[in-house]
């Protein structure tokens, strides 16, 4: 199920930093999830923000959440479920083909390597 993310908002849970998205579906439904850890590190890198540090006061929290809301609000994600939660993820660059511009043929899909010419 693919879906656009409407609301974003980082909460801590028992100590931890978790994210809570409201995505709106194809069907116009809407539903919660979290963002995946992974996808967190991506966005919003730990150590830019608390290079060394093992605690952070509850103030960064508003700027994580603003750093977050500008980089993800509008962004087709996926969803899927795991151990009982429902969790977002970004769409793969894997089945993306570029062109050339001016109407010529497209170029090679980044997934697959070039063949290299055999002299």
């Amino acid at each position: 199920m693919v879906g656009k993310i409407e609301f974003i908002q980082p909460f801590v849970r028992q100590g931890r930093l978790r994210v809570r998205v409201i995505v709106k579906v194809s069907s116009g439904d809407y539903c919660e999830a979290f963002l995946p850890e992974r996808e967190l590190a991506a966005l919003v890198p730990r150590s830019l923000l608390l290079p060394g540090a093992r605690s952070a006061p509850s103030s960064m929290l508003e700027i994580i959440g603003s750093i977050l809301r500008r980089m993800t609000m509008g962004r087709l994600v996926g969803l899927f479920d795991h151990s009982g939660e429902r969790f977002v993820t970004f769409l793969s660059w894997r089945h993306v083909c570029f062109r050339k511009t001016g109407g010529e043929k497209r170029t090679t899909p980044a997934s697959e390597p070039r063949k290299r010419p055999q002299h």
